[in-house]
């Protein structure tokens, strides 16, 4: 739902939730509004309504474990909802200025454009080209 600009949301790790749903859809992607949504229908549909506020405890308990290792200054952080919205418009605008300009950043190895007939060539997705490649061309 909708939170208050200050209200706190914080990190969780929803690997093993996701594992135990039929398809692994955790994520709202119905309603551009409601994209990057937990989607909690689809947890109490599968795990029922204790069963998904445990999952969601059980996910928080997992994150603040760091089971991967990573360094505390690379992990997610609490942050308040008006923080999140504001990252989530960034990521979208992000990924709309790509799909614009996706054709500009896409070089292959080896300093030549892509092509369909280079089944092999690995495509990299970065707004500099790889070293020796004139982006002037």
């Amino acid at each position: 739902g909708d939170f208050p600009d200050d209200e706190v949301l914080v990190p969780v790790d929803l690997r093993e939730v996701a594992a135990k749903l039929p398809d692994g859809r955790l994520f709202r992607d119905d309603d551009e509004d409601d994209e990057g949504r937990l989607d909690i229908e689809v947890l109490v549909q599968h795990f029922g309504v204790r069963g998904a506020a445990e999952a969601v405890v059980q996910a928080q308990l997992r994150f603040l474990s760091n089971p991967d290792g990573e360094p505390e200054d690379c992990r997610p952080k609490p942050m308040s909802a008006k923080e999140w919205r504001e990252s989530w418009q960034q990521l979208w605008d992000e990924d709309d200025m790509d799909a614009e300009g996706e054709e500009e950043g896409m070089y292959v190895e080896g300093g030549e454009e892509e092509d369909d007939d280079l089944p092999d060539a690995e495509v990299l997705m970065d707004d500099d080209p790889p070293d020796g490649v004139d982006d002037d061309v």
